[in-house]
């Protein structure tokens, strides 16, 4: 694939992005508060919001590994078709089997920042296919700073649902909110047709010593080394043999210390993420109106500390900046469920989801660059899936902690399990970080 190429799939990935966030972002603040109207329970949303995310999590391991011998675009095109089918249901029909369809299959309700539900590991994959490995920082901060602003602007359509409840009231005020989401599934659809790469990719480098990304340079080298010296003895077949799977258990290892670390980081975000709307509604009395200029306030910067987040990456390594941010918002996690006036809890949950989140990006670069390119695939859905079962579990755990009056409850806990994430993810990753400063000079494998 030539540059100019290149650069058009970055960009064509990065707008797909942008415009799948914009319905999930109206969602983000609405849906909750829409299953609500409907008369469902804070323990039945969180139930059904645990579902959706159990069944995400399982696709997504499967596809993810599956995207590495078939290709990562037919997943994602496919993933746009039914999102339109399920939006359109849902407009049409307030009936719970199209509730469970789209928050199950599709994750409305669920899915945040412009990610495509189980396809997600596709999509990483495709994306690293066409960025190098010094690069990937920035343009994983970037993209997730593009689904965020996305987001914003959903959130902003959302705050803006008076306008049309004369024409539309009580329930059938949220159908414009699903048209918005069948229309961006649309438009993603035409566009990712378009965009170049995401084809089966051919194992060139079975050794992992070219492209693996994972700041292992000295290993290489070795490798190279050991690979020559059997050869020279008649024996390269073996020799080779032997170092592609001391390089795969080496990366299986990796990818199992991502996910123990990446669990905990789930469990918190599915304590404090998927029921917020309705803790907000709960605790202050306030509806989507309100709440719509928040969310979006929120979104918009946190586009900004991740677009920031990118650049620190790539000053003081990928691991560095990633823990800077998060332990940050652990002292903000503190604060949020104790302060007793709305605007200064909004205050509060701003400044702490934009540090929390401005992180995906960043992860998400790390995550790629631990394996060799035939297997990242696999490695994007690990590292989804790490994420999503524990952070499945976190939606029923908060709606019967509501229910039973412990509101901060939720909170407390998130920030606990959010520091010991930030300690280990520091301590065990830091070696393996793609960029390297070491007598001044940038090292990457």
């Amino acid at each position: 694939m030539d540059e100019e190429t290149r650069r058009r799939a970055v960009k064509y990935l990065q707008w797909s992005k942008m415009i799948r966030s914009v319905g999930q972002g109206a969602l983000a603040v609405a849906f909750s508060l829409y299953l609500k109207d409907l008369g469902w329970s804070a323990t039945g949303i969180g139930l059904l919001l645990s579902s959706g995310g159990i069944l995400n999590a399982g696709l997504s391991l499967v596809i993810g590994a599956a995207s590495d011998r078939t290709g990562r675009k037919s997943y994602v095109l496919w993933y746009e078709v039914v999102t339109l089918v399920a939006a359109v249901v849902m407009m049409l029909y307030t009936g719970w089997p199209a509730i469970v369809f789209g928050c199950l299959f599709v994750g409305i309700g669920r899915n945040q920042s412009g990610v495509p539900g189980p396809m997600n590991p596709a999509e990483q994959a495709w994306i690293a296919e066409v960025v190098p490995p010094l690069e990937r920082g920035m343009v994983y901060s970037t993209n997730s700073a593009l689904g965020f602003f996305g987001m914003g602007t959903g959130a902003v359509i959302v705050g803006q649902m008076k306008w049309w409840q004369t024409w539309l009231p009580g329930i059938q005020s949220y159908q414009p909110l699903f048209l918005l989401v069948a229309l961006s599934a649309l438009g993603n659809f035409l566009l990712l047709w378009r965009t170049p790469g995401g084809e089966v990719v051919a194992a060139k480098d079975p050794a992992g010593t070219k492209d693996r990304g994972n700041a292992q340079g000295n290993d290489g080298a070795k490798a190279k080394a050991e690979v020559a010296a059997a050869a020279a003895l008649g024996s390269e077949p073996a020799g080779r043999q032997r170092n592609v799977d001391a390089v795969t258990r080496e990366e299986n290892i990796l990818m199992l210390k991502m996910a123990m670390v990446n669990a905990l980081n789930g469990i918190a975000v599915g304590l404090t993420s998927p029921l917020l709307s309705y803790w907000f509604s709960l605790r202050f009395g306030v509806g989507a109106d309100a709440l719509g200029p928040v969310f979006a306030l929120t979104f918009f910067i946190t586009g900004l500390t991740t677009l920031f987040t990118g650049r620190l990456s790539q000053r003081i390594g990928i691991v560095r900046a990633v823990v800077s941010v998060r332990m940050a918002s652990v002292i903000f996690m503190l604060l949020q469920p104790v302060i007793p006036q709305f605007y200064l809890a909004s205050a509060v949950f701003t400044i702490r989801s934009a540090l929390a989140r401005s992180s995906v990006g960043a992860r998400q670069a790390l995550a790629v660059s631990l394996v060799r390119q035939e297997r990242r695939g696999l490695a994007s859905s690990l590292n989804g899936i790490s994420m999503q079962l524990p952070n499945a579990l976190g939606p029923s755990l908060a709606g019967a902690m509501m229910e039973a009056g412990f509101m901060a409850l939720p909170f407390f806990s998130a920030a606990g399990l959010q520091f010991l994430f930030g300690v280990l993810y520091g301590r065990l990753f830091q070696r393996y970080d793609p960029v390297h400063r070491a007598g001044g000079e940038t090292t990457c494998a």
